[in-house]
């Protein structure tokens, strides 16, 4: 256990647990993420237990694969831990209750390839890895999921992130948010991303994609704001883009389309 601290920018309150963290469900919100904290369980029964470093506290080294053998944690975050080194290991999502796990402000020698299991997870709703220096990848294959898709959030946002879009990102078609903003990563979107119906939130913004947006991009009729500027996608302006008729936000900038809306 470690130290409690306080933080100005903690969202629900000054009070920042660090360590390894009890928590319950906070009463009268709906959100699985909402909780409240507690230190025994002399009058309740702990529910969720969480790994919590959203402070810096100087930890160096590697993230040891004994931490995949705790078997209870459902959500690990990692913040502005700029001593870490090296890849997260491929036991990160062994605990089967795992839900979310955060990496974020990592400093320049925390990277590599993203373990293949992360996208395979039976109750993995939650990945982040934002603002990172170091650089991330994609696993070159992944197994084929077998059961229900449950990810809601994939976001991989100013982390580095090199290569090209994966197609085996549509298979989870649970997903709402994909944010893959201000990466270096390169190729043409697949065509098998218009898969993501249930899509709300799509950011591809500050690239280097290219090529014509695919059609089935159009099928994403839950989508509320498409951000695609600063690519080099080009061609004419598609038409389906009248299809997503809950749109609000569309960034084309600072790209290679040719004629009119």
């Amino acid at each position: 256990w470690h130290e409690n601290k306080i933080r100005d920018n903690w969202a629900f309150g000054g009070f920042d647990p660090a360590g390894f963290v009890c928590s319950i469900p906070k009463p009268g919100w709906s959100h699985e993420m909402a909780v409240d904290i507690v230190l025994d369980d002399a009058e309740t029964v702990i529910q969720d237990v969480f790994l919590n470093f959203r402070i810096p506290n100087n930890l160096t080294g590697t993230i040891p694969p004994e931490i995949g053998y705790i078997d209870v944690i459902t959500a690990i975050s990692l913040e502005t831990q700029r001593g870490l080194y090296g890849f997260l290991p491929d036991t990160i999502s062994n605990p089967p209750n795992l839900k979310s796990l955060q990496i974020l402000f990592a400093g320049p020698d925390f990277g590599g390839v993203l373990p293949s299991s992360l996208f395979t997870h039976p109750s993995l709703k939650y990945i982040g890895f934002q603002h990172n220096e170091g650089a991330l990848e994609f696993p070159p294959t992944v197994q084929k999921k077998s059961g229900r898709s449950v990810l809601l959030n994939l976001i991989l946002k100013s982390t580095g992130l090199f290569g090209t879009i994966p197609s085996f990102i549509a298979e989870h078609t649970s997903i709402t948010t994909l944010d893959l903003n201000n990466n270096n990563l390169e190729g043409s979107v697949p065509d098998s991303l218009g898969n993501l119906t249930s899509i709300v939130h799509l950011d591809l913004h500050d690239n280097n994609l290219k090529g014509t947006l695919p059609r089935s991009l159009g099928q994403m009729s839950a989508l509320t704001a498409m951000v695609l500027g600063k690519n080099n996608f080009g061609g004419p302006l598609p038409q389906w883009l009248n299809n997503l008729t809950k749109l609000r936000l569309l960034d084309l900038s600072y790209n290679k389309f040719e004629g009119g809306i």
